[in-house]
């Protein structure tokens, strides 16, 4: 399974296309900020 990180501040965004994201089949991670986004890839 592919996967995909998706960084953005605004939540609502993320939600949405983390949801459509998922339906595709993507393994999807979020992240709202630099250091989250950081810390799932570390």
């Amino acid at each position: 399974m592919n996967k995909i990180l998706l960084v953005d501040d605004d939540r609502e965004l993320t939600s949405l296309l983390k949801e459509l994201l998922d339906m595709e089949g993507f393994n999807v991670l979020v992240a709202h900020d630099g250091e989250q986004a950081l810390a799932l890839i570390g």
